[in-house]
Parts: C-alpha cells; structure tokens; sequence
C-alpha cells in the first residue's frame, strides 16, 4: 500500500459512474481560481479527463515513469492545472503508483485523483490520499455501502 502524500489530496470515487470525473474537474477548476496550482491524476476507467481537455493522445504516464530523477516530467498544463491523464489500457502498478503520485511527476500544491470504480488499483490508492469524496447514485440505498468499502480501505475522511 502507498503512504499518504505528502501534499494535501482528494479522491473522487464513484462505484456507479455518476459523475466523479466531471466533479475533479470542476474542483480542480474552482481551486484554480483561487490560485492555486492543482495536480490532477486520472485513474478513472476509462480514463476521461485528458480527453474532456482536449489533451492529445500521449501516454503522459509512461513518459512521466520514465523521467529521470530530479528531472521534471513531461506533464500537459491547462491554466493552473497540471493534468496526468490516464492512458486507455494501462492500469500503474503499486510503485509506479507511488511516483505518478510525486511531486516530481505530478507538479501542483494540491492533488485531486479521480479513482476508479473498483479492483486493486483503487485499494492502492485509498490510503495515500488525505480524503476522499463520494459521488453517489440518487438511490440512498446505496450509499451506506458505498461509505462501507471507503472506510475499511482508507482510514481517511470520506464526504
């Protein structure tokens, strides 16, 4: 499992695809706003954000692992974002995690990750993010559950 990082960070999770990538975005666009240089790590499956920017189709995060140490990577910037878009296909295993995660591979005084649904890359990254934001279906039914599998993969706060 990651450590928690060093710099504030939020997840955005949603076990129904209701909308977590477009609430990254518009955080992300509100923190820039104020000023703040935002990180933003798209996990999601499939990935969306890089497209929902018109970002070209690069694989960022290969060419973000490959950048040399103390070397900064090759991370598209739109306004105050910096934005490491996933690539389709390619799920980061644990360490390479952990450095998509870095400051030296992903710039910005804050990070907001969008997560995705399920499975072990999920499990990974829980517990290195400082929060995490649940977005849930209209059915309330489903939101105990939804708290549930946050709470017993992440000792942090989920909203």
């Amino acid at each position: 499992l990651l450590g928690r990082t060093s710099r504030p960070s939020a997840g955005f999770w949603s076990p129904v695809g209701a909308g977590a990538s477009t609430l990254v975005l518009s955080a992300a666009h509100l923190l820039g706003r104020e000023g703040r240089e935002v990180g933003v790590l798209d996990l999601g499956e499939p990935p969306a954000l890089g497209a929902a920017l018109c970002l070209p189709e690069e694989d960022f995060a290969g060419r973000a692992l490959a950048a040399r140490p103390g070397e900064r990577a090759p991370v598209p910037r739109v306004g105050p974002l910096w934005v490491l878009p996933g690539t389709p296909g390619r799920v980061p295993e644990g360490g390479d995690l952990g450095r998509l995660l870095s400051p030296a591979a992903l710039p910005g005084e804050i990070v907001l990750v969008d997560l995705p649904r399920s499975g072990p890359v999920l499990e990974a990254v829980l517990p290195a993010v400082w929060g995490v934001v649940v977005v849930g279906d209209p059915d309330w039914r489903h939101a105990a559950a939804s708290l549930r599998i946050v709470s017993s993969a992440s000792a942090r706060p989920a909203l």
